[in-house]
């Protein structure tokens, strides 16, 4: 959205919306699949169910908890502003202020 024109602020935003929508989505699903993998390997081992399904959910927490930490450290180090530019005047349409 930092390159986005005046025109396109509208089409940016709402795409910016609709890819964290569909992004959480998605994670959310595939969290929910490997707890219920986990605890149903678990339970398939001979697990309490109760105990299967506590393990499940740690599981799909620690692994969610690995990815937001990753991106934090590819927050850290990869993402670097670019130097803003300092607009210059030329030398023959400076004003001299009084």
């Amino acid at each position: 959205m930092d390159g986005a024109t005046g025109e396109d602020a509208a089409i940016a935003t709402s795409m910016n919306n609709a890819s964290m929508q569909i992004g959480s989505a998605i994670g959310l699903a595939a969290l929910v699949s490997l707890g219920t993998d986990h605890a149903a390997a678990l339970q398939h081992a001979g697990a309490d169910p109760m105990t299967a399904a506590a393990h499940g959910d740690a599981f799909s927490f620690a692994i969610a908890a690995g990815v937001t930490a990753f991106g934090a450290f590819l927050g850290f180090v990869g993402i670097r502003p670019a130097p803003a530019e300092t607009p210059t005047m030329p030398a023959d349409t400076r004003q001299r202020v009084v």
